[in-house]
């Protein structure tokens, strides 16, 4: 992580702080002391999401200038993959490849669509614990370790920066069977609609059977009187 990122996220991570905080000190009857302390924390809070908006804005103006810039993408293409592939190796400490333990979060095309597949982030988080499991097993405790201080680390930066990370397990498995749970019962009102079809239509076919077949008898009846009449039949 970039030092200019994670002092970004520290930063998320304050005015998160401050924040609760605050929540915590309106929730109870104030005093002169607690009135200024709420006080100063208003204005902390104020001061830092006031810095955090101008470096946003700074970040935004730096952005704009780059894409407009013609020599950046030309330096993106010269870029050889040798290079890439260095850089990201010095960025993994003592070795670790970190990219492996594919614990999940929310990206921004999620976020902008707002859903999250529960069944796909289960199996990603059971398949990075078993993978932990498999190294504890091979006596690799210390790398474990640092492993899970790492994915902890940046569980508790995320959450501060306000984006939702989807990783623990007993959460997850309650929201697919949820999700299972409503997708039994929409198929049993299904199957009951379709069943209600059937009947209705057999009810409905078998009433315009009897209708025929009165009709039919009530046709016999009017020829036999008119043949009575006639004196063709006699009664």
């Amino acid at each position: 992580m970039k030092m200019k990122e994670l002092k970004g996220l520290q930063r998320k991570m304050k005015i998160a702080e401050l924040k609760e905080k605050l929540k915590n000190v309106k929730g109870k009857s104030l005093n002169k002391k607690s009135a200024l302390k709420r006080k100063g924390l208003k204005n902390r809070l104020k001061k830092k999401i006031k810095v955090e908006k101008r470096l946003k804005e700074k970040l935004n103006k730096k952005k704009n200038k780059k894409s407009q810039s013609p020599t950046t993408d030309e330096k993106v293409v010269t870029d050889s993959p040798v290079k890439k592939q260095e850089t990201s190796k010095q960025d993994e400490p003592n070795g670790l490849v970190f990219s492996k333990f594919d614990f999940p979060e929310v990206d921004e095309n999620s976020k902008k669509k707002g859903h999250v597949d529960p069944m796909r982030m289960l199996q990603k988080v059971e398949k990075s614990h078993k993978k932990l499991r498999e190294m504890e097993a091979r006596g690799r405790i210390e790398k474990v370790k640092e492993i899970k201080q790492k994915l902890t680390w940046d569980s508790t930066i995320k959450k501060a920066a306000g984006e939702k990370v989807k990783d623990d397990i007993d959460l997850l498995k309650k929201s697919v069977r949820k999700i299972k749970n409503a997708k039994n019962r929409s198929k049993k009102k299904w199957e009951e609609r379709e069943k209600n079809k059937v009947q209705k239509m057999e009810e409905a076919q078998k009433k315009r059977k009897t209708n025929l077949l009165n009709k039919k008898k009530e046709k016999q009846k009017k020829k036999v009187k008119k043949l009575i009449k006639k004196g063709r039949i006699v009664t």
